[in-house]
């Protein structure tokens, strides 16, 4: 029968029905299979940690004529060492109430799973310890080796993503415990504001910072004309000659002079702060940030599923073949 079946499959003549023959005949080698692959993946999946993921929305607006800019520079700002290592001491506390530093808490207090706990037990054994190199101070410019790890680990655990059209910026963070994803977000999203309302300021606020030292140099030489003017008209009220009344003149003359440019550019300090108002945008969030109840991931019921579903088909081909 066997002859004939093969026959029916290289001639493309193969019935479903004698195809699950096939299949039936070998239902040992399925069964061995799926719970085989069944144990070691339920086995794998248990134990990876579970992870949590908080999320946020935030529109900033701008005044007419303004934008957003490149969709990437806020990606880009948070993906750089100087941003990263700034996390490194943000406070957070967990779920269960402990409190620790955000890079104590991932350097110290993170699940892994059991292959990854043994790894570290041999490379221990076969290598001599060394003591762990200081988190703190941070250096950006030259961190050392933890350093660079904690922040690349950071780094994979924020999201940011920019919708071009719509300018909705989203942040999400993921972590083992749900009270530290949401802290963290909410971190995320108040250095943003920030950072953006800076960066759309700065020029505004350079002009300020020049208007206000313009406006201090014309209020002290205004202040020196009016004074030597006072001085000079009340020591000389007495005195009628041209010669005086002509120095008293140009005396006042040189102090409305002095007068105006302090007017003029104390205009020009209020304008800047106008500038400054205008090109400091509002934020309106679209969604708030919330500690999630439930977990993001890992899928372990997925992954179990994925894994029977691949034994079955390389069983039914290695099956086949054999045929």
């Amino acid at each position: 029968m066997e002859q004939s079946i093969k026959k029916k499959f290289l001639d493309g003549d193969l019935k479903l029905d004698l195809l699950f023959q096939i299949l039936w005949k070998n239902k040992k080698i399925f069964i061995i299979n799926f719970a085989v692959v069944f144990v070691l993946s339920a086995a794998v999946v248990l134990s990876l940690p579970r992870y949590y993921s908080a999320k946020v929305a935030l529109a900033p607006e701008y005044s007419s004529g303004s934008s957003l800019g490149s969709g990437s520079l806020y990606p880009d700002l948070m993906s750089s060492t100087d941003f990263l290592t700034s996390l490194f001491s943000v406070q957070i506390e967990t779920n269960d109430g402990k409190k620790y530093s955000y890079v104590d808490y991932l350097a110290n207090h993170q699940a892994e799973p059991w292959w990854t706990t043994l790894g570290k037990s041999v490379k221990n054994i076969f290598t001599d310890s060394k003591p762990k190199e200081a988190l703190f101070p941070v250096d950006p410019f030259r961190l050392n080796k933890q350093q660079t790890a904690m922040a690349e680990i950071i780094q994979k655990k924020i999201l940011c993503v920019v919708d071009k059209k719509t300018s909705v910026i989203t942040l999400q963070v993921e972590d083992q415990d749900p009270l530290v994803a949401a802290t963290l977000v909410d971190t995320l999203k108040t250095r943003l504001q920030d950072f953006i309302t800076a960066y759309r300021t700065q020029k505004a606020r350079n002009d300020l910072q020049y208007a206000l030292k313009l406006k201090r140099e014309t209020e002290a030489l205004y202040i020196e004309k009016l004074r030597a003017y006072t001085e000079y008209s009340d020591s000389h009220q007495e005195i009628f000659l041209q010669e005086y009344k002509s120095e008293k003149e140009n005396l006042e003359r040189e102090a409305d002079q002095a007068y105006g440019m302090y007017n003029q550019v104390a205009k020009q300090v209020e304008m800047a702060k106008a500038k400054i108002l205008e090109r400091t945008p509002a934020f309106t969030t679209i969604q708030n940030t919330t500690v999630p109840n439930l977990p993001a991931g890992p899928k372990r019921t997925l992954i179990v599923l994925v894994c029977l579903i691949l034994t079955f088909v390389g069983t039914t081909i290695y099956i086949l073949l054999k045929k």
